[in-house]
């Protein structure tokens, strides 16, 4: 069996999806399967990478955030790296203009 993952670095990965850092600085999430959201039980990856690319174009030149690259597939998409702290382990405050 052929490992599609064998060059590119593993970031993050679970049960519903992958997130590799890639040759140039890109970052590529790979959606395997259906995961619930707070709104609503088994959103389809497809939904889950259109979501993820919209809220991505919305903050684009946000300091901070990772910049939307290209969609690939339906279930996939490349984003920019930036060396950062996930939100869900930073522990400082926030300035107000990010909300």
């Amino acid at each position: 069996m052929h490992n599609i993952f064998a060059n590119q670095m593993i970031i993050r990965q679970d049960d519903h999806s992958i997130v590799t850092l890639e040759e140039g600085g890109l970052v590529r999430k790979l959606v395997l399967k259906e995961k619930s959201s707070g709104l609503r039980a088994k959103v389809p990856p497809k939904e889950l990478v259109e979501r993820e690319v919209r809220a991505l174009q919305i903050l684009e030149g946000v300091e901070g955030v990772m910049q939307f690259a290209k969609q690939d597939s339906e279930t996939s998409f490349f984003s920019r790296y930036i060396d950062a702290v996930p939100l869900a382990q930073y522990n400082g405050a926030l300035p107000g203009f990010y909300f």
